[in-house]
């Protein structure tokens, strides 16, 4: 699985979901004073009242442009497209417009403007989809200047893309303009900044030749890197992860969605460098073939990875067939087990 990188990271945000009204994690990332903080570091802010549960969209989607306030736009976005959604599946009535995701990502830009992480995230989601890549770059930007690292892989991403599949030309994003030194200055960034979704994406401009020299020990430095995480608490990324949203309330309503999704995101970029190391190092691509480094890739692989529909994650099947095969891994962890009890 290729976990560059950026259009995975970003979830659609839709459904028709109530609204709740307890105060709104604006950022994960804001800076606010210690005493205002909530368990996982937000900057809580109680949304204004033409946001509330009962009032109209208009009204929500008024007060954003009069405002500018992230959290209005945060929530007239969300509810614009709550809307869009709720009027294509129904069976009569009026029909949806493309204007009305077009105002959404209007909200999305204001709040991204204003401070918002989040809006930047939303907005880019939405104009890649629509293959407008020069305003998808230019809200990614702004992320990235406020020092959200993943955004600088998005950036560099479209600056100097790297091939889906090895061998093959890399896609280009129509209206950018390639800068693949700036690129790579980004991927760096990213990956020493502590982010392995950067590392993974330097990995493969190294193996791709992006703003680089094609370099495989370079390759396996960054997967490495990628793959141990070093600074990052996988477990606690697991809990984060695998936790599930407040009942009823919408994913801006529940501060924990935004973690989630990140959690979700950095363990799918460690397991995947995880997974590319083990295969690169059985196939003896970095030198002799290193059974005891791929055995660790594989451990760590499946300690990153998280169960889905109660089956047990691949690299962790992968961990026990190795073990199985002679390999110096060892027996599976308790998680691989219990995956595998769960999956019976």
């Amino acid at each position: 699985m290729r976990a560059p990188i950026l259009l995975t990271l970003a979830f659609l945000l839709a459904g028709a979901t109530a609204h709740a009204q307890a105060p709104q994690c604006v950022d994960p990332r804001a800076r606010c004073p210690a005493s205002r903080r909530s368990v996982r570091g937000c900057c809580p802010v109680t949304p204004p009242r033409e946001c509330a549960l009962a009032a109209p969209t208009e009204g929500c989607a008024e007060a954003c442009t009069r405002t500018r306030s992230t959290v209005a736009c945060l929530h007239a976005g969300q509810r614009l497209l709550a809307d869009f959604d709720r009027l294509w599946i129904a069976p009569t009535g009026t029909r949806p417009t493309q204007a009305m995701r077009g105002r959404a990502v209007e909200a999305y830009t204001i709040a991204c403007d204003a401070g918002s992480n989040v809006g930047c995230d939303e907005a880019a989601n939405w104009l890649r989809q629509w293959m407008r890549y020069p305003a998808a770059l230019a809200v990614q930007r702004t992320a990235c200047t406020r020092g959200a690292l993943d955004a600088c892989v998005s950036v560099a991403e479209m600056l100097g893309p790297t091939a889906a599949i090895p061998g093959q030309p890399a896609r280009p994003f129509s209206g950018v303009d390639p800068d693949p030194a700036e690129a790579h200055a980004l991927r760096v960034r990213a990956c020493e900044g502590g982010e392995p979704v950067g590392c993974l994406s330097l990995a493969y401009a190294s193996r791709d030749a992006v703003g680089v020299a094609r370099d495989p020990s370079a390759v396996r430095l960054a997967l490495r890197r990628a793959c141990e995480a070093p600074g990052v608490d996988v477990a606690a990324l697991r809990r984060t992860a695998e936790t599930e949203g407040a009942p009823g309330a919408s994913e801006l309503a529940d501060e924990g969605h935004r973690a989630r999704r990140e959690a979700r995101g950095r363990l799918g970029a460690i397991s995947s460098a995880c997974s590319q190391l083990s295969t690169d190092l059985a196939a003896g691509r970095y030198g002799p073939v290193d059974h005891e480094a791929q055995g660790e890739a594989l451990r760590r692989g499946c300690d990153a990875s998280v169960p889905s529909g109660g089956r047990t994650p691949v690299l962790c099947t992968m961990l026990q067939q190795f073990g199985r095969d002679g390999g110096v891994a060892g027996p599976a962890p308790a998680s691989v087990d219990a995956g595998a009890a769960r999956s019976r």
